[in-house]
């Protein structure tokens, strides 16, 4: 009963105006809800467009500089070519030259101990000879005396 009692009590003559201006409200909150998915859609849509196309961007100036510099390797592989071409020329242009030289030179050599020796052959014929006679010399004692 309170509640019929209530609804007897409410004023009537403001219950449409305040309907209608919650359904107003609701529906604006609809359409700028829609609004908004609208715009979220478009700003989507454009970074996304704006990414591939700097992606796009990225990878032309990335293959453009590849093929630079695969040109410029080219040029220089081309140019140390030329050049070992041309020195490969020169060299069989050059007429061998031969010079005789008619010099003797003593060559002696420190041993370890830091005595001299001779290395050449004649030297270590001359030593291999004077070793075998003294050798000959002490195993033999007419050779001795024969020798003075």
């Amino acid at each position: 009963m309170g509640v019929l009692l209530l609804l007897k009590n409410l004023p009537w003559k403001w219950l449409g105006p305040v309907l209608g201006a919650l359904a107003l409200v609701i529906s604006i909150y609809f359409v700028v809800n829609t609004v908004r998915g609208w715009m979220d859609d478009i700003y989507q849509n454009g970074y996304t467009a704006g990414v591939a196309k700097a992606q796009a961007d990225c990878e032309r100036a990335r293959a453009a500089s590849a093929e630079d510099a695969m040109s410029r390797l080219a040029e220089q592989v081309q140019q140390s070519n030329a050049a070992v071409e041309d020195y490969v020329r020169e060299l069989a242009e050059r007429e061998p030259q031969v010079i005789t030289v008619t010099k003797e030179i003593e060559r002696y050599a420190e041993d370890p101990a830091g005595g001299i020796v001779c290395l050449d052959a004649d030297g270590v014929r001359l030593l291999r000879d004077a070793h075998s006679a003294a050798s000959d010399q002490g195993s033999n004692p007419e050779a001795t005396t024969d020798a003075r």
